[in-house]
């Protein structure tokens, strides 16, 4: 009981506070100076360089959505992310906290890019579940908007069932003979199934 509350309590906080957190997130990840306060090395810079450019693509919701989970994980370890994101002079602690902010910030970005991946192994599995079969309506839509297939003029009338393998025969196909393709339009389809578009 006490893990929910404290998850309310944070939760609450954020929702409390003005919105913007998000860009704040950006600010702080863009920072030119982060990669030498963090004290990382090359390799890691490059790493960062990375995040940054994620961060950066952000739309505002993602990014406050990002801020949410990452300022859960910050009241877990009793860290809180104002301490790190705004300006008010802690810059000892700023510097010890940003790269377990930073890495934790990265965790959700590579997280995010395996979530297209996960999706399309579960239609793998189980095409013909609820969730699966719509994300493999929307991928195949995808895959005929983009011109990867066309839709033969008797699916139109021909029964939910003979569709529904006519999806999954194509879909399966396509990932043999271009799956990199298939990856890619997997991230659209998710993005769109998880807005409700």
């Amino acid at each position: 009981m006490k893990k929910y509350e404290e998850e309310w309590n944070v939760i609450k906080a954020v929702r409390s506070r003005k919105a913007g957190q998000g860009a704040l997130l950006k600010e702080w990840a863009l920072n030119a100076n982060l990669a030498s306060s963090a004290g990382l090395l090359p390799a890691q810079a490059q790493a960062l360089e990375e995040f940054k450019g994620w961060v950066s693509s952000l739309t505002a919701p993602q990014s406050d959505s990002i801020v949410l989970e990452i300022e859960r994980f910050c009241a877990k370890q009793g860290i809180e992310l104002g301490w790190i994101l705004d300006d008010a002079g802690l810059v000892d602690i700023r510097a010890a906290l940003s790269t377990l902010v930073m890495y934790y910030g990265m965790a959700v970005q590579h997280r995010m890019a395996t979530q297209p991946l996960a999706a399309l192994r579960a239609w793998e599995n189980d095409p013909l579940s609820r969730r699966n079969r719509d994300f493999g309506s929307r991928l195949y839509a995808l895959l005929a908007t983009e011109g990867h297939v066309t839709l033969p003029a008797n699916m139109l009338l021909a029964p939910e069932k003979e569709r529904t393998a006519h999806v999954v025969n194509t879909i399966k196909e396509e990932l043999s003979r271009n799956r990199p393709a298939i990856i890619s339009l997997a991230a659209q389809a998710l993005a769109d199934q998880q807005s409700g578009l």
